[in-house]
């Protein structure tokens, strides 16, 4: 998760996210010149990002589209498509 921190590239809005990756749990906040990334839940997250490390990998690491991942059932979205697309924006990353 420490790489997705020096990833971060802006974005144009606030966003509380967190990704449960196998059993740990993220929370990720965008918005500003910083993210911030650290352990545990949030209280009211606008996006939950599900799955096994090796979905992040694919998707962080490895380039995957996360709309590809989420309907293949590779990781699970709670919360809106929009949100979703401007996590992976944030970071540079494929919605």
């Amino acid at each position: 998760m420490v790489s997705l921190k020096r990833r971060y590239v802006g974005s144009e809005r606030p966003l509380c996210a967190e990704l449960r990756v196998d059993d740990l749990s993220f929370t990720v906040r965008t918005g500003g010149p910083a993210a911030e990334l650290v352990d545990g839940a949030p209280p009211a997250p606008e996006l939950v990002l599900t799955g096994p490390l090796r979905s992040f990998g694919a998707w962080i690491v490895q380039g995957a589209s996360a709309r590809a991942l989420v309907s293949e059932g590779a990781l699970a979205r709670e919360g809106p498509a929009q949100a979703l697309t401007d996590l992976a924006r944030a970071f540079g990353l494929r919605p």
